[in-house]
């Protein structure tokens, strides 16, 4: 199993599950339970692993995610990796997740 395999499988199951909703569920706190628990896995899974839709679905627990952390470097790598996105609406999205997060930090 790879390293980032646990990852991979969250988010996939995530983005799967039929019916998927937009408010804490069983698969958003293992979501932010995985990222927390390894930030700088996280991070490095962020940067060079997570494909666009993936980050696109991880978006929605970005705000837990910095409310338990307040890291700026898990910030700086969001706002570097969505850069890359390709799909605009997609890029949209993440970018309002990410400013919401940053409020965790930037005040």
């Amino acid at each position: 199993m790879g390293k980032f395999a646990k990852l991979h499988a969250l988010i996939k199951e995530r983005c799967t599950e039929p019916g998927a909703y937009y408010f804490p569920d069983p698969w958003w706190k293992k979501e932010v339970d995985a990222i927390t628990d390894d930030l700088d896995t996280a991070i490095e899974f962020v940067r060079s692993e997570c494909i666009d839709e993936e980050l696109y679905w991880l978006a929605e627990v970005f705000d837990d995610i910095m409310e338990r952390t307040k890291s700026a470097a898990f910030l700086d790598c969001l706002r570097q990796r969505v850069q890359s996105v390709e799909n605009p609406e997609w890029k949209r999205s993440i970018l309002e997740d990410i400013r919401t997060a940053a409020e965790y930090i930037d005040g």
